[in-house]
């Protein structure tokens, strides 16, 4: 079942080929490095951007929340479509699956740490707890151009250390797949 931000994205009797679209160097992983929200509140911590001018859908398939403590302590990470931004963060550097000097850059903005005035619409949320291993989720969610998510981090220690990380193939919006 995919996650649709709007009736566009996925033919009747479409599908994503993983493998054809990673050996075209279309897949990409963006991520940040474990550190402590610094707080217990809900808090902006990802801000992912497919620009109204971009060319790509965004098709993402895997995302990584992690929480690295000693003791018990939960996350819960929250999505958002379309939040109103006020500062976007610092980049995030997108990185090409495909190693090569070759492969395309991506063209979606990632951030870390935006300001935000207001969250935008609920989507889901996700928790992970101090297991020693991330929760993966592998619901297919598909980004627009024109549209943003925000993923936001609920600690229940604002000294815990979270990690979040997405990957993600990029493929000509309204291509018909």
């Amino acid at each position: 079942m995919s996650l649709l931000i709007n009736s566009h994205q996925i033919p009747d009797n479409g599908f994503l080929d993983v493998e054809k679209q990673t050996y075209l160097g279309n897949a990409f992983i963006s991520g940040t490095q474990s550190d402590n929200i610094g707080s217990t509140s809900e808090t902006p911590y990802v801000l992912i951007r497919n620009t109204a001018t971009n060319t790509k859908s965004m098709f993402v398939f895997i995302k990584k929340h992690s929480i690295i403590v000693t003791s018990a302590a939960i996350a819960t990470f929250r999505y958002y479509a379309n939040p109103t931004v006020t500062v976007v963060g610092n980049t995030l550097t997108p990185i090409n699956l495909r190693a090569n000097a070759a492969s395309p850059a991506s063209t979606i903005l990632v951030t870390q740490a935006p300001t935000v005035s207001a969250n935008g619409t609920f989507i889901a949320d996700i928790s992970t707890t101090n297991s020693g291993a991330p929760t993966v989720s592998t619901v297919l969610s598909i980004v627009d151009p024109g549209t943003s998510i925000l993923v936001t981090c609920t600690a229940s220690s604002g000294s815990a250390p979270v990690a979040y990380e997405v990957c993600w193939y990029e493929l000509p919006y309204g291509s018909g797949l």
